[in-house]
């Protein structure tokens, strides 16, 4: 009989702190996932200012400003010309390593 009330009560004792670490866990969760709502929310925040920052220092007028500070002008871009040298150039291209300049082929 004495076996029998014992083992019962390491049973109920083990479900007992089975089901605390169970608990802890889910509180442990939600710690965890309240943290990463709040930083979801300032990160949100500091991206909404950034977004507010670009477009107010891409305005065109203010670029246009700067650009005249800057006695800069805008020309536009031939693109046909523009993708023939890209081309050009990517077959030009070596692997990547190191580049050996002409004097160091020669015998330096």
């Amino acid at each position: 009989m004495f076996l029998k009330l014992s083992l019962m009560v390491l049973v109920l004792g083990g479900t007992a702190c089975g089901l605390l670490v169970l608990r802890q866990q889910e509180l442990d969760l939600l710690a965890a996932q309240t943290d990463l709502r709040r930083r979801i929310a300032h990160n949100e925040q500091v991206l909404q200012a950034l977004r507010w920052e670009i477009d107010t220092l891409s305005n065109d007028e203010r670029l246009r400003g700067w650009m005249e500070t800057q006695d800069l002008s805008l020309v536009p871009l031939d693109l046909d010309v523009t993708a023939a040298r890209y081309a050009a150039h990517r077959q030009r291209s070596v692997a990547l390593g190191q580049r050996h300049s002409p004097s160091e082929d020669t015998g330096g």
